[in-house]
C-alpha cells in the first residue's frame, strides 16, 4: 500500500538528512543514499504524491490551531502536516513527533509513533 508523500515530507524529511549532514551525525555519502531512497521509492509508487490543496490545508491548519494549539502546543509545520493527512483522507499519522501525534489523536486519527515502532 503506497504512503502518501506530501510536499510538506518532501521539504521536510529532505531537510532534516541534510541538517544531519551539515551537523556531521552523517557524511554525504550517507545523505545522497538517503535521498536517494525516497526518490526511489516515489518511482516505485512506494511514495505516493496525493493531489493536495495548499489554501485548504492551510485554512484547515488554522481551525487545527484554534481547536487544539494551547492544548498540544503544536507548532505551525506540525499542524500542517496534520492539516495536510486530513484533506487527503488519509486515517493514520506516522510520525515521531509527539505534538503531531497529540494533535492527530485530538482530531481521532491513529497514530504511529515511529520512537517506539520495532
Amino acid at each position: 500500500m503506497p504512503v502518501p508523500w506530501t510536499p510538506l515530507h518532501d521539504v521536510e524529511v529532505k531537510n532534516a538528512f541534510r541538517l544531519l549532514c551539515g551537523r556531521k551525525q552523517i557524511d554525504e555519502t550517507e545523505m545522497d543514499g538517503l535521498l536517494a531512497h525516497i526518490d526511489e521509492d516515489l518511482q516505485r509508487g512506494r511514495l505516493l504524491r496525493p493531489i493536495i490543496d495548499l489554501d485548504a490545508t492551510f485554512r484547515r491548519a488554522e481551525r487545527l490551531s484554534r481547536t487544539h494549539a494551547v492544548k498540544t502546543l503544536a507548532r505551525t509545520l506540525d499542524l500542517l502536516h496534520v492539516a495536510a493527512l486530513l484533506e487527503i483522507g488519509c486515517g493514520t499519522l506516522v510520525s515521531g513527533d509527539e505534538r503531531q501525534i497529540a494533535t492527530a489523536r485530538a482530531e481521532g486519527l491513529r497514530t504511529i509513533d515511529i520512537r517506539s515502532a520495532s
